[in-house]
């Protein structure tokens, strides 16, 4: 043995334990590192430090997992990464280049590395899926082959459709697949599930999805407008076969014109209640009348933060329904935790968005937005002011006005009005009302109170 060799054997560094020189090395990897060659780059110039480092990385198996890159060619490097995993759960990311020109006829071959994840998919315990197009090789590949194989130890699947089936270049429709019926073989207890402008029939959440803990199904603008919705019924129908959701977002999106075209859904009052006793999150997204139908025949704990996103809303029933749903929500918190901060916003763009903050609470614990149908802010008052009828004494209230109209700034100043007396209210605009103007609308601010302009 040399002398350098020796001097590197006395030195401190060579005498820490292994277990603390990894948390050095951890240390040493940023936590918004990317997973994958990026995180290679890392650790391999950590490898080259000395013998005595690439020793103990190498027997440091949750570093190799995180470096596993399933979208390229080299089937020796993720077959050595896997050996180097040992017998740890994997995590499997694969997804295609995202293309600007969905014109292009290219068909590339997916990459090798799909096919070594194909083999050793039982090892798999998150996967994510991310498709830029469909109905090429590579989409064939995962929604006939992967999708289907058996999956004993997946937990976390999340899908995302970038792209499109069928690309109708004059209306720029988004058709969204279907999960197969086979799913996985039927082998894997998924606890987390995540779909985007990905579509299952019911009948596989009977088989399959009965386990869940978070279930997020979203389909974005262009995709709903041309894929037919799951009714209110059909969601009540999925919902009741997962009793362990704790997180749940539904969000169907209809926007422009689809308003008017938008089929609406009958008051289903012979539906059965469903209970998730465990929900802790619930974001939903849909007309109006579906977020009525859901919201009056589920039943969820107190505690559950709401964000409601109501479309093609118009005064009239379902409006009333909403603000009587959210009303008594609220009542029957403050019972036992006072509002914090009520937050207010009126845009002649969108309509209006009411939240509101307990005490100790870093969100919003609710949050309701009305995006207008054939409808303007100012049709809807003077019921705007009903909002905030039983929250005289909440301690912070900000508001924020997005509109140019003078019937809209007439009304935000009437709101506003009543909570002069609070402890801090702020209350603003985003366009090019004059202050002046709106300030003339509004009372002297007292205490804490100011106005944002």
């Amino acid at each position: 043995m040399d002398a350098f060799a020796m001097q590197a054997l006395e030195s401190p560094i060579s005498c820490l334990p292994p277990e603390l020189i990894l948390q050095i090395f951890l240390h040493a990897i940023p936590g918004d590192s990317p997973r994958g060659r990026s995180l290679v780059k890392i650790v391999s110039a950590l490898c080259r430090i000395c013998r005595h480092w690439r020793r103990t990385i190498l027997a440091y198996p949750f570093l190799w997992r995180d470096m596993i890159d399933f979208d390229v060619n080299n089937e020796n490097w993720i077959h050595t990464l896997l050996q180097r995993c040992r017998s740890l759960p994997v995590y499997a990311k694969i997804s295609t280049p995202l293309l600007h020109d969905y014109a292009t006829d290219s068909d590339d071959p997916p990459p090798l590395g799909w096919k070594v994840l194909l083999k050793n998919l039982h090892r798999v315990e998150n996967l994510a899926l991310c498709l830029s197009r469909l109905n090429d090789s590579c989409s064939t590949f995962a929604f006939d082959q992967l999708l289907v194989q058996p999956a004993p130890i997946l937990r976390r699947l999340h899908i995302e459709i970038l792209g499109v089936t069928d690309w109708n270049y004059e209306s720029g429709v988004i058709f969204a697949p279907n999960l197969p019926g086979s799913l996985f073989a039927g082998s894997c207890s998924l606890r987390h599930l995540s779909l985007h402008n990905c579509r299952f029939e019911p009948g596989l959440a009977r088989t399959s999805f009965g386990q869940l803990v978070s279930l997020s199904v979203i389909y974005t603008k262009r995709v709903s407008r041309h894929t037919p919705q799951k009714l209110p019924s059909v969601w009540l129908e999925i919902l009741s076969v997962m009793p362990l959701l704790e997180d749940l977002e539904i969000s169907d999106w209809i926007v422009g014109s689809d308003f008017n075209n938008a089929v609406h859904s009958t008051a289903q009052h012979n539906l059965a209640n469903v209970r998730l006793d465990n929900l802790s999150s619930l974001c939903l997204t849909r007309a109006i009348w579906d977020c009525v139908d859901i919201l009056h025949h589920l039943r969820f704990p107190l505690s559950c933060t709401l964000k409601i996103e109501c479309m093609s809303t118009r005064p009239g029933r379902d409006y009333v329904a909403i603000y009587s749903f959210i009303q008594s929500r609220i009542a029957e918190m403050s019972r036992t935790t006072l509002m914090n901060n009520i937050s207010f916003s009126v845009g002649d763009s969108y309509g209006f968005r009411f939240g509101g903050y307990l005490e100790k609470e870093p969100l919003e614990k609710v949050c309701v937005s009305f995006l207008l149908a054939g409808a303007h802010p100012q049709d809807f008052h003077p019921s705007f002011s009903s909002w905030f009828s039983d929250y005289k004494h909440a301690k912070e209230v900000t508001m924020t006005l997005y509109s140019d109209r003078e019937t809209d700034c007439v009304a935000f100043a009437d709101i506003a009005r009543p909570f002069a007396l609070v402890t801090t209210l702020h209350a603003g605009r985003a366009f090019h009302w004059p202050s002046a103007a709106l300030r003339a609308l509004m009372p002297e601010g007292r205490g804490g109170s100011s106005l944002l302009f």
